[in-house]
């Protein structure tokens, strides 16, 4: 489902290669499903590479990520208390 929307390899690549790596896809299926434009996708993706680039920069690893069950809203603790939340919003 991510190539339908996101046509940069290279950021696919980068998702893949990441922390969001066990959810990009689902995530991607999930905001097809709700009816989200491609454009939007598109974007959003993006969005997310970029963010993802960040959590490994601030030295968030993969395991912080707290996804629950039933849409793309989600947290990341760090070791330090520090704390980065997110929500995909039309």
């Amino acid at each position: 489902m991510l190539e339908v929307y996101l046509h940069s390899p290279v950021t696919r690549q980068r998702l893949r290669a990441g922390p969001a790596t066990d959810h990009i896809d689902g995530f991607a299926n999930w905001l097809d499903r709700q009816g989200y434009k491609p454009t939007f996708i598109n974007n959003l993706l993006r969005s997310l590479e970029v963010w993802t680039d960040w959590l490994l920069a601030a030295g968030f690893n993969p395991h912080d990520i707290d996804l629950p069950a039933g849409g793309p809203i989600g947290e990341v603790r760090g070791s330090g208390g520090s704390i980065a939340t997110w929500s995909a919003s039309r």
